[in-house]
């Protein structure tokens, strides 16, 4: 495995203007309550900043609009765009701000770009089977909430690993696709997500599924992460694979295409054009952007391992299959139980 050199930290500034921490992309690692550090992969510097829209509830989507929930009483909900500053003003959270935790336990997607009239935002808890939604645009403007049952599995109890209890299973591997949600319902089962109506009392969720191979494991390999994104108008899977008992450290990743004919599959994939993924952790929100136009090698796969107690970003090449690895905030204390994770420029504004 290669190594690189450790980023330079910048001298820290008390507070940043909104679109003064380019170049994007950058990896937001969180140093205390109040300051962050940026890490900009395309120059590979960091620096010390304070964002007061990412110092309370926030939750980054794969667009690079980060949802805003302010405080009680007043529950002020926006999409905030971290390159321009622009903000899209959302319903308020009301009561149901009360049952929605931050993002070390939610997570936010955009159906598809804001500026799509049926744009939608979901938000869901990994640890349970509940939800919430609202449309961005036109229609009925509320959130709704919703608990959803995508079936069960056994896990090991809390106090007795040796005893196995039912629990019923919550989305972890998702991702939005021309408009409607994808995620991982088994080894075999692709599930589908979309919802009704104009965003009003009356939209429903409508579950549905695909049956795919899954992918196989390579050689030695007994255990992986798996990510779903959406890139250049097509569905990818990611997995980041690690060979027992180590989990500390990747042996090896895999990239998969959905092939959306009949019958559908993941088909594997080493090119994936002028573009990089970024992977944000183990459970949060993975992305894409150009990688011409953010000054970045194409073919790259960026993971921020969320395993170990120092943040280390992982680059994958599809070219080679190479791993390079680097701790990108050097000389910044550990996170918060808040996980890093990747700003981006956003696809388009709200006009």
């Amino acid at each position: 495995m290669r190594s690189m050199e450790p980023a330079k930290p910048e001298e820290p500034s008390q507070l940043v203007i909104p679109g003064a921490v380019a170049p994007f992309p950058v990896l937001v690692h969180h140093i205390n309550d109040n300051t962050q550090a940026l890490f900009s992969i395309s120059v590979n510097t960091s620096r010390a900043v304070t964002i007061p829209e990412i110092t309370g509830r926030y939750f980054p989507t794969s667009y690079g609009w980060i949802l805003v929930l302010g405080p009680p009483p007043d529950w002020e909900t926006f999409l905030w765009n971290p390159h321009s500053g622009e903000r899209i003003q959302l319903p308020e959270m009301g009561v149901i701000g009360d049952e929605i935790l931050d993002n070390k336990r939610c997570s936010c997607l955009l159906s598809d770009d804001v500026a799509s009239p049926t744009c939608g935002v979901l938000i869901y808890d990994r640890a349970s089977p509940n939800m919430w939604y609202c449309r961005v645009n036109g229609g009925s403007h509320v959130w709704l909430s919703y608990d959803y049952d995508i079936g069960s599995m056994d896990v090991p109890d809390e106090t007795c690993q040796a005893v196995l209890i039912e629990k019923k299973k919550t989305f972890h591997t998702i991702a939005s696709f021309k408009g409607r949600f994808y995620f991982d319902e088994s080894a075999d089962t692709t599930g589908t997500l979309e919802f009704s109506g104009d965003g009003g009392d009356e939209t429903e969720s409508q579950f549905g599924d695909m049956d795919v191979g899954w992918v196989e494991f390579p050689d030695g390999s007994a255990a992986a992460d798996m990510f779903m994104l959406e890139s250049g108008g097509e569905l990818f899977h990611v997995c980041v694979f690690y060979t027992l008992p180590c989990l500390d450290a990747p042996s090896g990743f895999g990239v998969y295409k959905m092939d959306f004919s009949e019958p559908p599959a993941w088909r594997k994939t080493d090119d994936i054009g002028d573009r990089v993924f970024l992977l944000q952790g183990e459970f949060s929100a993975s992305s894409s952007c150009s990688a011409s136009e953010c000054g970045l090698r194409r073919n790259l796969v960026y993971w921020v391992n969320s395993r170990v107690d120092v943040t280390c970003l992982y680059v994958f090449d599809l070219n080679d299959g190479g791993i390079t690895m680097v701790q990108p905030c050097q000389g910044t204390p550990d996170p918060l139980p808040r996980p890093p994770f990747w700003m981006l420029p956003t696809a388009s504004s709200c006009q």
